[in-house]
């Protein structure tokens, strides 16, 4: 009887043993795996900025219909960002010139209609005019270049917070900040006086002297407009602001990176926004990560 549970001991013992190579060669294995998925993870941001990341645009083509559509989406013919911070140059020009004004105003695409392929693959309609705001062709061509950024930002009054609207600080490379700002823009174009026939004056209201009003003309540079605060309503696709200001921030080191205000760009669409960061390789958990090696205690 002794023998016979001796030679059962021995057998178990030798099972185990058997046992714990399988289990050492197992936990080899996997680490050689998350060593290739580790490696294969540092290719995807890479490889999804080229796929999806914003770049500038060297040229935009005119579309009556689009800018129809974008002016009415947001109730506007007119400059969304002028028509607030300058609103008597705004309503002067459209008063002198409705026509022009409209002409030379245009409807940006935030995600830009040549990357309409990146754009289905992250669920954003290029052709929905939430993806669109109507500038001043001035301001277009900063921002589809990432010269400019529109970042959002809090109400200062919570209860004032108006429904489908969202606040977005105004931020312009540093670069440009002493750039008169202007009606039309073309920079192969040359004019004999281009601050006259080119340029936008202020003519915001100032008191004169015994009480009259009076409208001095200054030109306006880029760097007034530099962390000054508008509304846009109904609110644009947040992650196609998010796309735009991750481009600036690519290439101005000087602008604010867009990653340290996620809650802001998520506070409306968390579950869209987390996919778009998912597709560009920096959002949720790594699956190397997910890859758990536990040790295993022998007794």
């Amino acid at each position: 009887m002794v023998k016979m549970l001796e030679e059962i001991r021995i057998e178990v013992v030798h099972g185990q043993e058997e046992i714990r190579m399988e289990v050492v060669q197992g936990q080899e294995e996997i680490k050689k795996i998350r060593i290739g998925v580790e490696k294969m993870e540092m290719l995807v941001p890479p490889l999804s900025q080229q796929a999806f990341e914003l770049c500038p645009a060297s040229s935009t083509s005119w579309d009556a219909e689009w800018h129809r559509t974008v002016c009415g989406h947001y109730g506007l013919h007119g400059c969304i960002i002028l028509s607030q911070i300058f609103p008597e140059t705004h309503k002067w020009f459209c008063n002198e010139f409705p026509k022009s004004y409209f002409d030379f105003c245009v409807s940006e695409h935030i995600y830009h209609k040549k990357q309409a392929r990146g754009a289905a693959a992250l669920g954003i309609e290029i052709a929905d005019p939430r993806n669109g705001l109507p500038l001043l062709k001035h301001f277009e061509v900063l921002y589809q270049n990432g010269d400019m950024t529109l970042l959002p930002c809090p109400e200062e009054n919570p209860l004032a917070q108006e429904r489908n609207t969202i606040r977005v600080q105004i931020h312009i490379a540093d670069d440009f900040h002493n750039t008169s700002l202007q009606w039309v823009y073309a920079k192969t174009e040359v004019r004999e006086n281009p601050e006259k026939e080119w340029c936008v004056h202020s003519v915001e209201p100032a008191q004169g002297k015994r009480g009259t009003i009076k409208y001095p003309e200054k030109l306006i540079k880029l760097g007034e407009l530099h962390e000054k605060v508008i509304k846009i309503s109904p609110q644009p696709f947040m992650r196609s602001l998010y796309m735009q200001a991750r481009m600036a921030r690519r290439l101005h080191r000087g602008l604010p990176d867009p990653d340290t205000m996620l809650e802001m760009f998520k506070s409306q669409c968390p579950d869209k926004m987390d996919y778009v960061r998912q597709c560009l390789g920096i959002g949720g958990q790594s699956v190397a990560d997910a890859i758990v090696e536990e040790p295993i205690e022998w007794e």
